[in-house]
C-alpha cells in the first residue's frame, strides 16, 4: 500500500498534507484555519489504525506536528477559528480510544505540550503564533479533561502511561470545572479576595446539602465530584509555563484543598460511583504523594509541632475504652492507622519516643494483651496485631526510659505470650522487636524469669521454635536432633535447589537468613548466654549445641559456595588462596564433628542417668518388698530366713573408695540357712 496515498484520499474542505517524507524534513505549526481538517485527518487515521498497523507511524507523526504552536494569519482569525479549536481539542481526547501504547504515548506528550510556551523556530511570511494564553484558555471549554479522565480504565495494562496520564491531567485540572448548565454557563469567579470567600461559601454549602436525596442527584449531573478532586490537585510545578491569566494565591490553594478534602470525607460515601469513576483513590495519592515530595521529614515535624502525638494518644486511649466486641472493620483499621502513623513519626528521633512515653507504653500495653484469639476474624484483628508490635519496635525500643516503664509494665512477658500463640507469620516481627529490646541489659532477666501456662522457659520455647523452623527447612536431622551431615550441618533444602544465584544478588547463605528465624533466635541466644539456662531438656541441650556454633556454621557456608561459584565460573585461585579455602572448609567440617561429638555425648550421659535412676526405682522397690515380709513375720523361701543389713547404694561408675562417703543407706538382703 502507498501510504503517502492515505494523505491524498480526502473530501475537498480538507487541505492537502505533505507526505511522510515532507513530514520528517519539516514539521509546520498549524493553521486555526486548517484545524478543523487535520481533526479528520486524525480520525481516518486512527479507524485505519484497527486493521492496518501501518498507519501507526503516520497518526504518531501527525501528533507530534499537533504539539507545536498554533499560527493564525490575522489577528480575528483567534475569533472566528474558537469553535475549530475547542473541537479540535476535545477531538484529541478521543484519540485515545486507539490501543496502541506508542500512540496513547504520543497522546499524552501532545496534551502536555499544551503547558509549553516554547515559540516557533521559524516563522513564514504573514504567519504568527496566537496569543498566549490562548490554546489553554479554549482547552477549559472542551471536553479534553474529562475524555482523558474516562480514558483511564482503558490503561490498566499500561502502567507507564497511566502514570504519565495522571501527571497530565493535573494540568488539565482548573480552577473552576465546566458546566453546562445554561444558568451559569457564563458564571465564573475571577481570583479576587471577595470572589475567593464567595468560592469558600458555596463549598460549605455543599455538605448541609448533601443530607437531601434530590441534591445528591444533583451533584452527579453538575459533576461535584470532579470539582472536589480539581480542588485537591497538587499545585503544578512552577517550571511549567502557564497561562497568562491570574491563579490562586499558595495559601488561598491550601485553604481551598483543605476545605475539599474535608467535604469530599462526608460526600464521598454517598457518591462511590462518581468517586471511582473520576478516579479519586488515585487523585489522592497523586496529593499524597506531593506531599511527600515537599520533604517527607519537614511535614512530619510539623505534625509533631501540632501536638499530633499526643492528640492520637488521646483518640487511641479513648477507643480502647469501648468493648471488644463493638470493634468493626473500621474501628480496627482507624486503631491500625494510628499506630502506623505514630511509628512512622517517632521512628528515627529520640525526642518523639520520649514524647510517647508512659502514655503511649500503656496503649501498646493494652492492645498487647488483646492477644491473637481474633488473629484470622477477618474484621482487621491481624493488622491491628501487626500495628501493635512494630508500634513497640518503632515508638518504645531506643529510649532506655520507654523501654523501662514498657518492661515494668511486664511488656517483654507480654511478647513472649505473644509468640506462644500467635501464628507463625507473626513470629519474626515479635523476634526482632525482643531481640532489639534485649539492648537493654534489664531486658534479661525478663526473659530469664518468664513462664508461660504449662511452666516452660523462654530458652527451651525459643529452642523447640529453632527445631520447627529446621523441620520446616528440611535440615538434615537424625531423630535425636543429632547432626547427620558435617559437611552441610545447617544447610536447608531451599538453598540445596537454589544452587545458583545471579551475581547481582547476595549468595543464598546470606539471603537465608533474612527469610527465616534462626538467625534471630541466635541473636537472642547470644544476648541470654549458652549457660546455666533454665528449664531445659536433653533434646533442648543437643539443639542448643547446634545454636552455639551457628555463626561458625554460616561462615564456612558461605565460603563454600565462594569455592563452588569459582569452579562455576571455571575460575582457578592461586596456591595460596586455594589452601586457605580448603583450610577454611575443613575448619567447618572439623567444627560439626566436634557438636556431633558434643552431641552424643550429652545423649549418653542421658542415658547413664536414666539407667542409675532405673536401678534405683527397682531397688526402691525391692527393698519395699522385703520390709513388707519382715513387718508381718512371713516366712521366706523353704530353708532361708530373711535378715535385713545396711548397706550403702552405688551409682554407676563409683569405685569401692568413693563408696565410703557418707551416701544414704539402704537396706539389703542376706540369706542364711538354718
Amino acid at each position: 500500500m502507498d501510504l503517502g496515498k492515505v494523505w491524498h484520499k480526502r473530501k475537498p474542505d480538507i487541505p492537502v498534507i505533505r507526505p511522510r517524507a515532507s513530514l520528517r524534513s519539516q514539521h509546520i505549526p498549524e493553521l486555526l484555519k486548517e484545524l478543523a481538517g487535520i481533526a479528520k485527518i486524525l480520525n481516518i487515521c486512527a479507524e485505519k489504525v484497527k486493521d492496518h498497523s501501518e498507519y501507526v507511524p503516520i497518526l504518531c507523526e501527525a501528533l507530534e506536528i499537533c504539539r507545536l504552536p498554533f499560527l493564525k494569519e490575522k489577528t480575528s482569525d483567534e475569533l472566528n477559528y474558537a469553535q475549530d479549536v475547542v473541537e479540535f481539542l476535545s477531538h484529541i481526547g478521543c484519540l485515545m480510544r486507539v490501543s496502541d501504547a506508542e500512540v496513547r504515548q504520543h497522546i499524552v506528550e501532545c496534551v502536555k505540550s499544551f503547558y509549553s510556551c516554547v515559540a516557533p523556530k521559524q516563522l513564514f511570511e504573514g504567519l504568527q503564533p496566537v496569543s498566549p494564553g490562548y490554546r489553554l484558555q479554549l482547552l477549559e471549554h472542551s471536553d479534553l479533561a474529562q475524555t482523558l479522565l474516562l480514558s483511564m480504565a482503558t490503561l490498566e495494562n499500561q502502567s507507564t502511561i497511566k502514570l504519565q496520564l495522571l501527571q497530565t491531567l493535573q494540568f488539565l485540572s482548573s480552577s473552576s470545572v465546566k458546566n453546562h448548565n445554561p444558568l451559569v454557563r457564563n458564571f465564573k469567579l475571577s481570583y479576587n479576595n471577595e470572589d475567593f470567600k464567595m468560592k469558600k461559601l458555596l463549598l460549605n454549602l455543599l455538605v448541609p446539602m448533601s443530607k437531601d436525596f434530590a441534591a445528591q442527584q444533583l451533584y452527579k449531573e453538575e459533576q461535584v465530584m470532579l470539582a472536589l478532586l480539581t480542588l485537591v490537585k497538587p499545585p503544578t510545578a512552577s517550571s511549567e509555563c502557564r497561562s497568562s491569566a491570574r491563579h490562586w494565591s499558595s495559601i488561598q490553594q491550601e485553604e481551598l484543598q483543605v476545605q475539599a478534602l474535608s467535604i469530599l470525607a462526608t460526600i464521598a460515601p454517598l457518591m462511590l460511583d462518581d468517586y471511582m469513576s473520576f478516579q479519586g483513590n488515585a487523585c489522592l495519592l497523586l496529593l499524597l504523594d506531593w506531599c511527600v515530595g515537599q520533604g517527607e521529614e519537614s511535614v512530619n515535624q510539623d505534625l509533631c509541632d501540632q501536638g499530633t502525638i499526643n492528640q492520637l494518644l488521646g483518640i487511641l486511649t479513648q477507643m480502647q475504652d469501648s468493648p471488644d466486641e463493638d470493634d468493626d472493620a473500621v474501628t480496627l483499621e482507624i486503631k491500625s492507622d494510628i499506630q502506623l502513623v505514630l511509628s512512622a513519626l517517632c521512628e528515627t528521633d529520640m525526642h518523639r519516643k520520649e514524647l510517647f512515653g508512659s502514655e503511649g507504653v500503656e496503649m501498646a500495653v493494652h492492645f498487647l494483651r488483646k492477644g491473637s484469639n481474633m488473629f484470622y476474624s477477618g474484621l482487621g484483628h491481624n493488622k491491628l496485631l501487626l500495628s501493635t508490635v512494630d508500634c513497640v519496635w518503632s515508638c518504645i525500643v531506643g529510649c532506655y526510659t520507654t523501654e523501662d516503664y514498657f518492661l515494668a509494665k511486664q511488656g517483654a512477658f507480654l511478647l513472649l505470650d505473644l509468640l506462644t500463640s500467635s501464628p507463625r507469620c507473626v513470629h519474626g516481627v515479635i523476634l526482632t522487636t525482643l531481640l532489639e529490646l534485649c539492648d537493654n541489659p534489664n531486658t534479661l532477666s525478663h526473659i530469664l524469669s518468664w513462664r508461660d501456662e504449662a511452666g516452660q522457659t523462654a530458652p527451651r520455647l525459643l529452642l523447640q521454635l529453632w527445631r520447627e523452623e529446621e523441620e520446616d527447612l528440611g535440615v538434615s536431622r537424625d531423630p535425636q536432633g543429632v547432626i547427620t551431615d558435617p559437611q552441610r550441618p545447617i544447610l536447608s533444602h531451599y538453598q540445596l535447589e537454589d544452587s545458583q544465584v545471579p551475581a547481582n544478588m547476595s549468595c543464598a547463605a546470606i539471603l537465608e537468613m533474612s527469610e527465616n528465624l534462626r538467625a534471630k533466635i541466635y541473636s537472642i541466644f547470644s544476648k541470654l548466654g549458652f549457660q546455666d539456662l533454665p528449664g531445659l531438656s536433653t533434646k533442648d541441650y543437643v539443639t542448643l549445641s547446634i545454636i552455639r556454633r551457628y555463626l561458625d556454621f554460616k561462615v564456612g557456608e558461605v565460603w563454600d559456595e565462594i569455592s563452588r561459584e569459582l569452579i562455576l565460573d571455571g575460575v582457578r585461585p592461586i596456591r595460596t588462596d586455594e589452601q586457605a579455602l580448603s583450610i577454611i572448609c575443613k575448619i567447618a567440617e572439623e567444627t560439626a564433628m566436634k557438636v556431633i561429638a558434643e552431641q552424643k555425648s550429652i545423649l549418653e550421659q542421658q542415658e547413664k542417668e536414666d539407667i542409675s535412676e532405673e536401678e534405683l526405682m527397682y531397688t526402691k522397690h525391692f527393698i519395699g518388698q522385703i520390709v513388707s515380709v519382715e513387718s508381718t513375720d512371713a516366712q521366706g523361701p523353704a530353708g532361708v530366713k530373711l535378715t535385713l543389713a545396711r548397706a550403702p547404694i552405688k551409682t554407676v561408675g563409683q569405685t569401692e573408695v568413693e563408696s565410703t562417703t557418707q551416701d544414704p543407706e539402704y537396706f539389703s538382703t542376706l540369706s542364711a540357712k538354718d
